[in-house]
């Protein structure tokens, strides 16, 4: 405002210039942002409640009729959500004791919009006609944008229960819980089917929303739930009662506070430590390596105290490894050293192989037993330096009853000899041990195929009955079990009908010497109590690596087994083209 020359300008006239266009300003500022006035007087008294409100106030309440002061207050009361009525209460008469500005949050059952967030802000004034006289204002918060101080995810999330409607209903943004609906119904079973809990707290976090009038308050329950990133982080959960009255109880306040990294770190290695345990439960020892440090970390069992001294002293692991080689069955240290090595448990790394086990014979109390060695690697998210578990597993009797019947299943259960399927295995492994097409420099696997019948055994067991003729059969597989070489190959086709086959073989001088010992043994036996001379006949066929046929090979000992037959028994034929 300019002055006139020679004029002087009153402030008082400007200041009421202003103040009457702030005035009109006022009320479509209290519009444009929904901000609602209200007076209620309190006549003790005669108990009676007015409230005035402002015609914003009663808009954004969704009151579409003018209606008196009393039905006011009773339309704004009784709509208080039931589990704040204890708050609010305790608010109001805040404001009337202290005399000082008081501000009240609490959810609100909106006619047409249903639970809201609302605002109120009230300061006692002067008291008229010796009524008790509130002022104050009232928003809607719910649809409030409030931009964050703190980076997303660092604060905590609040929700109220309400039991009775089975919902909840979010006083902050979620920020850092999955979703983003404010509003959820069929609390809590709609988190399990949105799987927001993880399912080792599922059970625990149920409880605390049933019987809640039963219930102390929890004071910092930890779990994992699923956060904005869908992945499960520790929160620690408090829960606040909105009524003192137990039987009044109808809503919970649910405070959710994201773990602190020191904390969650904490609950991440004490989850480790559990599940470490669970592992090594079963285990004879076991020990950690930082593998690229190549120092052990810990270790237990019967590696306790000698592995405590290793890492004492500083030993490193490959040298560590070592301790062991007395206690390894000579047979599989070499595949035992093999696989743990550095560089071995690194390249499982690499190679993404979590784990490798494998089975060997170790020391334990004096005694040889079998054992499982498991390797398990990995990386550690915080740090992502590089671990392995190594643990020792006690597995003697079950490895020794799958070894039982592994022997079942190959042997004949009368002689204990190689059975026709399992002879016909091991025989068609070796002479198929080098691959001559590629090399026909190298001189290819052979040997000799025998088979053998016994000569009038079927009068044996007419004469002196089956369990004569099985005994008979036990003897003759003792007898070739003690004639020829250990690594060579002997079973039983069935019947009286004996395969034995002679690896590296092809000379009929050598092969002829331990015929001739064999036949000579059976003539000194002879079939009790009669003795019965005891012999067989024997057919031989040579075999080759480059043209081998198990069928065929068989099928040429037949042949000459049946020529020795036709010669008078007791004798031997080789396969002649």
């Amino acid at each position: 405002m300019k002055a006139k020359e020679g004029y002087c300008v009153d402030p008082y006239e400007i200041q009421g210039g202003i103040d009457k266009q702030l005035g009109e300003w006022g009320r479509d500022i209290l519009e444009t942002i929904d901000l609602g006035l209200w007076i209620l007087l309190i006549d003790r008294k005669a108990e009676q409640y007015e409230m005035f409100m402002s015609r914003q106030m009663r808009a954004s309440l969704g009151l579409k009729e003018a209606i008196s002061p009393q039905e006011c207050f009773k339309c704004w009361y009784e709509a208080i959500n039931e589990g704040y009525y204890h708050y609010v209460n305790l608010g109001l008469e805040n404001m009337i004791r202290s005399g000082r500005l008081t501000q009240l949050e609490y959810t609100w059952t909106h006619p047409d919009e249903g639970d809201i967030m609302v605002r109120c802000l009230g300061i006692r004034t002067e008291n008229g006609d010796g009524k008790i006289c509130l002022k104050g204002d009232h928003r809607i918060i719910s649809n409030m944008h409030k931009p964050r101080f703190l980076p997303v995810g660092s604060e905590s999330e609040i929700f109220e229960y309400n039991r009775k409607k089975q919902s909840i209903y979010f006083h902050t943004g979620r920020e850092s819980l999955y979703g983003d609906a404010n509003k959820e119904n069929n609390f809590p079973e709609c988190w399990m089917e949105q799987e927001m809990v993880h399912p080792h707290y599922v059970e625990d976090f149920c409880s605390m929303f049933q019987d809640i009038e039963d219930k102390k308050e929890v004071n910092g329950e930890e779990m994992l739930l699923k956060s904005k990133q869908g992945t499960y982080e520790w929160f620690r959960l408090k829960t606040r009662y909105l009524r003192k009255e137990k039987h009044k109880i109808h809503t919970v306040l649910v405070l959710l506070e994201p773990a602190n990294r020191q904390r969650a770190l904490e609950l991440e290695y004490m989850r480790r430590e559990s599940f470490y345990k669970a592992i090594l439960s079963d285990t004879v020892a076991y020990t950690e390596l930082d593998v690229e440090s190549r120092q052990l970390k810990s270790a237990g069992g019967i590696w306790k105290s000698d592995l405590e001294k290793c890492i004492e002293r500083g030993a490193v692991f490959d040298q560590i490894m070592d301790f062991h080689k007395d206690r390894v069955l000579a047979e599989d240290y070499e595949v035992y050293r093999e696989q743990c090595t550095l560089d071995a448990i690194q390249s499982m790394y690499h190679e993404g192989i979590a784990a490798k086990k494998f089975s060997l014979r170790y020391l334990i109390d004096g005694e040889m037993r079998w054992v499982e060695l498991i390797i398990h690697v990995f990386q550690e998210q915080v740090l992502e330096n590089m671990y392995a578990l190594i643990l020792l597993r006690d597995i003697d009797s079950e490895k020794k009853r799958e070894l039982a019947q592994a022997v079942a299943a190959s042997r004949d259960p009368l002689t204990n000899l190689y059975n026709r399927k399992f002879f016909a295995y091991h025989v068609t492994r070796y002479m198929q041990s080098v691959d001559v097409t590629q090399n026909l420099d190298i001189k290819p696997p052979h040997g000799a195929l025998l088979m053998l019948d016994l000569d009038d055994f079927k009068s044996v067991n007419d004469k002196y009955g089956h369990l004569k003729g099985d005994a008979v059969l036990k003897r003759l597989a003792r007898v070739l079990e003690s004639t020829f070489r250990k690594r060579d190959v002997i079973g039983r086709l069935g019947g009286d009908e004996f395969v034995v086959f002679l690896k590296g073989i092809n000379s009929k001088r050598l092969i002829g010497r331990r015929i001739e010992h064999l036949l000579e043994t059976l003539r000194d036996s002879t079939y009790e109590p009669d003795g019965l001379p005891f012999s067989c006949s024997i057919g031989i066929t040579f075999v080759d690596g480059r043209h081998f046929s198990y069928e065929e090979s068989l099928k040429q000992a037949d042949a000459a087994l049946y020529e020795s037959k036709r010669k008078g028994k007791a004798t031997y034929s080789y396969y002649e083209e």
